[in-house]
């Protein structure tokens, strides 16, 4: 029980901080182009890898089989990267980007790929 309440603390808090990342209008230090795009694709990256692992844990402790814990985590991430691209849309600075969501959409993706991997779950014959 203790376990299933961690997991889903840790997924909750995980979007929350990305929710606090988006509605930063300014970040202190300004990366000058062509950097900039790099690091917001790996932040990205970083961001909803982790976000989908944390999901992954939590639906899996709440007694979810690991391929349904995978499909979840993955639309929940999706929906939550695109929720959270058009939060972006209301905060000062800062725009709406279908790239950035394609990019949160593959970082989702690569966790179910590296559990199918390492599991061996056949999700994509």
């Amino acid at each position: 029980m203790k376990t299933k309440w961690f997991n889903w603390s840790l997924a909750v808090i995980w979007m929350t901080f990305i929710f606090c990342l988006s509605s930063v209008p300014q970040f202190p230090v300004q990366i000058q182009d062509p950097w900039a795009s790099y690091v917001s694709y790996g932040a990205h990256i970083f961001l909803y890898f982790v976000l989908t692992f944390f999901l992954v844990r939590a639906f899996n402790s709440a007694g979810m089989t690991l391929k349904k814990s995978l499909v979840w985590a993955f639309l929940i991430a999706v929906l939550y990267g695109a929720t959270d691209e058009f939060h972006q849309s209301y905060v000062p600075y800062r725009s709406m980007d279908i790239k950035d969501w394609l990019v949160d959409i593959v970082s989702a993706l690569a966790v179910v790929y590296l559990y199918n991997y390492i599991y061996k779950l056949k999700m994509f014959k």
